[in-house]
């Protein structure tokens, strides 16, 4: 609850700080530049915090019930080794801006090449700001701290929303790379300020814990830079459609990730924590129960969400974004986008709890293997349905990919003898969006717009509120006698 109310407004704030930069600077290609330069600052960072903190809470939760002052030192080596590794490679981003722009984008011609290293060159701090904060929030939610977790991510829009609208004038689009850096600090800082009681400094940096931790990360970490490389083969192709693809492929994912991150990932994250604590205590009862309340949590309010998005996506995208700069064909990027991502949506909680049961137990090596045929069939992908298709192309084959990898990792964790699917809730939500969505595009097509908007969307509001009427009347006894206490 503490993580989807702040993430709820925090992503409020971040869809403003879309809309605002939807209107300044809709989808030019000067908008494309920086798009590629925020994406390997990002990407980097990513690499490494992803594989690490999958590995990190399950281990400090065993180190803390060891020894809470080893927890501590070990969290020390831990920031300090890996801001290092990050501090590094951005100074690579310094030197070779252009090397990485022209990997993620080959196809920008020498002017949009230019405007994209000089944003690269600034954002080569980020990898170090973003990175620690990763790390932090990682230890905040291993300690159940997800209140201070949670209003430490409100920061980052508080201050770049008005750096981004106050140097528009003068920076223009680069005025996204200052608010970028200076909101991420920001966070980074306060997470800190938060966890210091968790951390204590030591000379004793490379621990036999900390050893331990960058072996069981190794794997995770070249798997989820392996696992990039299908976002930089998406832009890759992008780059050689017309201008503005990249920029709406961008538009596209961050008003999916505001839905994804408020009513997911929240869910999501604090099982991270639960299911690492019941590995630790060899509770498989426990293990098996958490994985299959979280599926179905999370699958009731992600099917209705994702068929209504993908239903409503042009008059959506038309409603938030279509202001200023940004033009009806903007639009129609963007809608494309949207439809061919939204099925992703529906396999991101299987594929994260699949991955976390054997993350929690150290069984890590796999996910190599598995990444390397994600990349295959990927880049398949994308080139038999980019000509066709286009941008929606690009976007339905990271679907079609996700799909496939989420379907492996289902039966990998059912041979260990953990079965936590919810076939019955999936088969009924899905009957019931896809019978909602027929009968307005029939109503669209014999009655009018105003029609189909009114019918679809009160529609999916009542389905949503009917497949989630478990979660909000446990909300609802928890928190009413602590309202009149």
């Amino acid at each position: 609850m503490y993580i989807t109310i702040f993430t709820l407004l925090s992503k409020g704030l971040g869809f403003f700080r879309e809309v605002l930069t939807a209107n300044l600077f809709g989808t030019s290609w000067q908008m494309d530049a920086v798009v590629i330069a925020l994406s390997p600052a990002r990407i980097i960072t990513s690499i490494i915090s992803a594989g690490l903190i999958s590995v990190f809470v399950p281990q400090y939760i065993k180190i803390r019930k060891r020894d809470t002052e080893d927890s501590r030192r070990f969290v020390w080596s831990v920031l300090v080794t890996f801001g290092i590794v990050y501090a590094a490679f951005g100074g690579f981003l310094l030197l070779l801006p252009s090397f990485f722009v022209k990997i993620f984008a080959p196809g920008f011609s020498s002017e949009v090449l230019e405007y994209a290293s000089d944003a690269l060159k600034l954002l080569s701090i980020f990898p170090l700001i973003s990175g620690l904060q990763q790390l932090l929030s990682g230890l905040l939610k291993a300690e159940r701290q997800f209140l201070q977790y949670s209003v430490a991510q409100l920061i980052f829009n508080v201050f770049a929303i008005p750096l981004i609208f106050f140097l528009s004038p003068y920076l223009n689009e680069i005025s996204i790379a200052y608010g970028w850096i200076v909101g991420n600090a920001l966070v980074t800082v306060i997470m800190f300020l938060y966890s210091s009681k968790f951390i204590s400094a030591s000379k004793r940096i490379f621990s036999e814990d900390l050893r331990f931790i960058l072996y069981l990360a190794a794997p995770l970490v070249i798997s989820s830079g392996l696992g990039q490389v299908s976002t930089i083969v998406d832009k890759a192709f992008l780059s050689l459609l017309p201008p503005g693809q990249i920029s709406g492929l961008h538009y596209a994912d961050t008003l999916l990730g505001i839905v994804s991150s408020v009513f997911i990932i929240s869910f999501l994250e604090t099982t991270r924590t639960e299911l690492s604590e019941f590995v630790a205590n060899d509770d498989v009862r426990n293990v098996q129960l958490r994985m299959r309340k979280t599926a179905k949590t999370s699958l009731s309010i992600a099917i209705p969400i994702v068929f209504w998005i993908a239903l409503m996506g042009e008059p959506l995208v038309r409603l938030v974004f279509e202001h200023g700069e940004f033009t009806s064909e903007s639009t129609t990027v963007v809608a494309i986008a949207i439809i061919g991502y939204t099925a992703r949506i529906i396999f991101q909680p299987l594929g994260f709890l699949a991955r976390q049961f054997f993350i929690s137990h150290g069984r890590v090596r796999f996910m190599v293997y598995l990444t390397f045929f994600g990349i295959g069939l990927n880049f398949f992908f994308d080139w038999i349905l980019l000509e066709p298709f286009g941008i929606g192309g690009i976007t339905a084959s990271t679907s079609l990919v996700t799909l496939i990898s989420t379907a492996i990792w289902v039966y990998l964790v059912k041979r260990k003898g953990v079965s936590f699917v919810p076939w019955k809730t999936i088969v009924m939500l899905l009957g019931l969006s896809t019978a909602i969505v027929l009968i307005s595009l029939v109503i669209r097509n014999i009655a009018s717009e105003t029609l189909f908007l009114i019918v679809g969307n009160c529609s999916f509001f009542a389905l949503t509120l009917w497949a989630t009427r478990d979660i909000i009347k446990y909300i609802l006894r928890r928190l009413i006698p602590r309202f009149f206490s």
